[in-house]
């Protein structure tokens, strides 16, 4: 009975193995030492080569903007099979690529090599540059080729003390003048000339044009180039403003320029606060805001609204009876219903005063439903 039970028991054990044998060794009578995943077939026969003659970044240095980067490539086959080149992939709209001949795809034969020319275009990029374009191809360790350039560039025409173009006055009086300055300079086009210069504000705002001396190249750290002084004149309307110069060039890349002059005027008559907003105006019920206007010497003054930005309504009313002519309020109203969710503009307001003759008063009102003006709350 023992035999009979150890018998058992070495026939279960065998069957076992073989379950275990059956999940690990490899099918089809396959060598133990083969790995139970596939492996990469090795490439078989000759291969092409593709191999770039030039460096695959172009520095190009310095360029300005508005400009045309040309440059190409040589690629050679240095293989022993056929390399086929497919159409280059440009990674951007600003670069143009193709092969000498005009082919969207070459097959090189070993030995053989071919152009492929590019120009990229910095139109109004600012500071560090790098394009690129990738070659496909059929070389199985180079199966995409990444060309490019790089550099720096800087527009063609380039101002001191910041390259903004923009002249902020602060805040002026519109009694006297005030000026400020800046340099003209061209990198590329350093003997450039300018050919005229105008103003949004003929008669307010003027501008004089001199070369820069020693003395301004060495504080701009410009070889050339010219001075431009702008003055804001006595008589500006009272309130912020926003105006431009106009510099016309000879420049072939940049035959104009504008330069934004900013800041804010004072006079006899004071706007408080010296701007309207309106920041939660319920649609269905609309709204009303106000504004203080003083004359300043206690001097009778007319004023009369001239403009208003579409939407709202606005008056001008006394605010004092004792004070008749140098105190009044300008009244802001937006009509129930209005369908506008934002409204934006200027008030203007025209007067007798001989030193205050048009004062401005920005307007900004939005404009929304009482559930999403109480949920902003």
């Amino acid at each position: 009975m023992k035999r009979w039970v150890i018998l058992a028991v070495l026939v279960m054990a065998i069957s076992g193995l073989a379950g275990v044998a059956a999940r690990y060794l490899p099918m089809g009578g396959s060598s133990i030492d083969e790995p139970p995943y596939p492996v990469k077939p090795e490439n078989a026969g000759p291969l092409p080569v593709a191999v770039v003659d030039e460096p695959l970044k172009f520095e190009f240095g310095t360029r300005p903007q508005k400009d045309l980067i040309k440059t190409s490539w040589t690629i050679r086959n240095k293989g022993k099979a056929d390399l086929t080149l497919r159409e280059p992939q440009k990674a951007c709209s600003c670069t143009s690529a193709g092969y000498e001949g005009g082919a969207t795809e070459v097959v090189l034969k070993p030995g053989e090599s071919i152009k492929v020319n590019a120009v990229f275009e910095t139109r109004e990029n600012n500071g560090k540059y790098y394009k690129h374009m990738n070659i496909p191809t059929s070389d199985p360790e180079h199966q995409s080729i990444e060309l490019g350039v790089q550099g720096l560039v800087y527009p063609s025409l380039v101002t001191f003390p910041n390259n903004e173009r923009t002249l902020a006055f602060s805040t002026l009086p519109n009694d006297t003048e005030h000026s400020s300055q800046l340099a003209l300079s061209s990198p590329d086009v350093p003997d450039f000339k300018i050919t005229k210069i105008t103003s949004s504000r003929p008669g307010l705002i003027e501008a004089k044009i001199t070369p820069l001396n020693d003395d301004d190249k060495q504080q701009v750290k410009f070889e050339t180039g010219y001075k431009i002084v702008a003055t804001v004149k006595p008589g500006m309307p009272l309130g912020e403003f926003k105006e431009e110069l106009v510099i016309e060039t000879d420049h072939p890349k940049q035959p104009e320029m504008r330069v934004t002059l900013m800041g804010k005027v004072v006079g006899p008559i004071t706007v408080n606060p010296d701007h309207v907003t309106m920041p939660s105006i319920e649609r269905r019920a609309g709204g009303t805001s106000s504004v203080d206007i003083l004359i300043r010497g206690q001097r009778p003054t007319k004023i009369e609204l001239v403009k208003k930005p579409e939407h709202v309504e606005a008056s001008v009313e006394a605010s004092d009876p004792e004070h008749k002519g140098t105190k009044y309020r300008l009244v802001v109203t937006v009509p129930p219903g209005t369908s506008e969710s934002k409204i934006e503009g200027t008030i203007e307001l025209k007067t007798d005063h001989p030193q205050a003759e048009l004062v401005k008063v920005p307007v900004v009102v939005f404009i929304g439903d009482r559930a999403k003006l109480s949920a902003s709350r």
